[in-house]
């Protein structure tokens, strides 16, 4: 009898033991879970109430409907894909051979995806905001000198070092308020779109690859998809216009395609790249060039005013009433453009930052 109650009292001990550590388990993962909240939310400063634009379709805590979430992610993706001209012109430049040039283009086009989620996230490396990462056009210079210097290996090292620069500066861009106005993000916002005026014409026109003359070609798919994206834009109905891009676009290459009409000579360079194939991704090479270090200082203070001014757009789009820059909102865009360049730097992609052409979709 006693060493049954004995048993049976070992027994409750045990269980009590157990329920005991069971309750302590539960305890520390509802603790560590409520940590990684804290962590990874944003700082509740960064809510700040607007009054939304009457000519505002889709707010940021608006719900889109599927008819129009995917035709829009669409015409978005359709844009940052477009963007990746600028890789091949650095590549091509570089006489790399089509697989590397694939590999370099498929590692970017995912590490865009990735941190352009990363972005519109509202948490704590995120800005909360629909700002879309597109391959850099300020980064040609430097991945030029880099691919010539040591190839591949040294540009993915040095968009490394330059990811690693912006999340460091992102900690100190809330200082930089006074020396980053709005006016001078308007500025830069401007010289943006006027730096893109003189490319633009030039493949417009057809007077690419050498040709001084306009080519009749060209200037009918480009006139033809400017006349359809101003037409939908100011005589659409109102829903109708945020596809205006993607409906311009969308007959500009189609005719293009029907025409057999192809005034540059990108087409050599995309010819032998596969159209659809699994990533292949390579290390950086661990040594730097002195000789860089300047300009990529300086891509560093540019990208750092282009994320600034996108912001600032993004902000003024979805708040009637914006009187200053959220700089916490712009911390946490560099932020994601730091870690989205560090990404790059690991696979052996390409530089990228936040597309202001983006905004006016």
């Amino acid at each position: 009898m006693v060493d049954e109650r004995t048993r049976a009292g070992e027994g409750e001990v045990a269980s009590h033991s157990g329920r005991s550590h069971h309750r302590t388990g539960r305890t520390r993962r509802r603790r560590l879970v409520a940590t990684l909240r804290r962590f990874l939310s944003p700082p509740q400063t960064h809510v700040r109430p607007g009054r939304r634009p009457p000519e505002l379709i889709y707010g940021l805590d608006d719900k889109v409907p599927r008819t129009a979430l995917i035709p829009l992610a669409g015409q978005h993706a359709m844009l940052a894909l477009t963007y990746l001209i600028y890789p091949l012109v650095a590549l091509s430049e570089a006489h790399l051979d089509p697989g590397r040039i694939q590999a370099v283009l498929t590692a970017c086009t995912l590490c865009i995806g990735i941190t352009t989620i990363l972005q519109c996230l509202p948490w704590r490396f995120g800005s909360g905001y629909l700002g879309i990462h597109v391959p850099s056009p300020g980064s040609i210079p430097l991945a030029i000198q880099s691919l010539s210097l040591g190839g591949p290996g040294l540009m993915a090292a040095n968009t490394l070092v330059l990811g690693v620069l912006q999340l460091l500066i992102s900690r100190i861009v809330r200082p930089l308020r006074v020396l980053l106005p709005p006016e001078v993000c308007g500025v830069a916002v401007t010289m943006l779109g006027v730096s893109l005026a003189a490319p633009a014409l030039r493949r417009a026109l057809g007077m690419t690859g050498g040709h001084v003359s306009t080519e009749g070609g060209a200037l009918l798919v480009s006139g033809l998809t400017l006349g359809l994206i101003v037409a939908v834009t100011v005589f659409a109905p109102r829903r109708l216009k945020l596809f205006a891009v993607l409906a311009g676009a969308s007959v500009g290459w189609a005719t293009a395609f029907l025409a057999g009409i192809d005034t540059t000579d990108y087409a050599a360079i995309l010819g032998p790249v596969e159209l659809l194939d699994l990533p292949e991704l390579s290390l950086p090479e661990a040594r730097i060039v002195p000789a860089l270090l300047p300009l990529m200082g300086l891509m560093v203070m540019m990208s750092v005013v282009d994320v600034l001014s996108t912001t600032v757009s993004l902000e003024k789009m979805n708040d009637a009433d914006w009187r200053r820059a959220d700089m916490g909102a712009a911390s946490r865009a560099v932020t994601t453009v730091g870690i989205g360049n560090v990404l790059n730097g690991l696979v052996t992609g390409f530089q990228a930052s936040l597309s202001s052409a983006a905004v006016g979709l």
